[in-house]
C-alpha cells in the first residue's frame, strides 16, 4: 500500500474562511508527526520505481510552486527528514507569491524532486 499525499498551499487560516486547497502549517506538521508514528516508510519519487506489492509507504507532493513551499514546507521536510515531489509551474517562477528560481533550486538541492 502506497499513500500519495498531495498538498497545495500551506498557509495560516488568517481570514477564518475555509480554503479548499490550503492547509495550515500546524495541521501539516501534525500529519507529518502521525506519518512518522505510523510505521509507513517515507518514499522518494525514485522509490516508487522499486515498489512492490508489499511496500508500505507514502509519497508527499506539493503543487503550484507557491512561496510557502520554501518558507514553511522545506523546513518541515528537513525536520522530519523527508523528501517530496514538487510540481512547479516554471511560468510562475519569480512572480509575487511564487517561488523564485533560486528557491526552487534550493528545494531541489535538499534532495527533493
Amino acid at each position: 500500500m502506497i499513500l500519495i499525499l498531495t498538498y497545495h498551499e500551506v498557509t495560516p487560516d488568517d481570514d477564518g474562511r475555509s480554503k479548499f486547497y490550503t492547509i495550515a502549517p500546524e495541521r501539516l506538521q501534525r500529519q507529518l508527526e502521525l506519518l512518522a508514528e505510523s510505521g509507513l516508510e517515507a518514499l522518494s519519487p525514485e522509490d516508487m520505481f522499486n515498489a512492490t506489492a508489499s511496500t508500505r509507504g507514502y509519497l508527499l507532493t506539493f503543487d503550484d510552486g507557491t512561496v510557502d513551499h520554501y518558507e514553511v514546507v522545506r523546513p518541515l521536510l528537513e525536520r522530519f527528514k523527508h523528501r517530496a515531489l514538487f510540481f512547479i509551474p516554471t511560468e510562475k517562477l519569480d512572480r509575487p507569491g511564487y517561488l523564485s528560481a533560486s528557491q526552487a533550486r534550493e528545494i531541489g538541492a535538499a534532495g527533493n524532486t
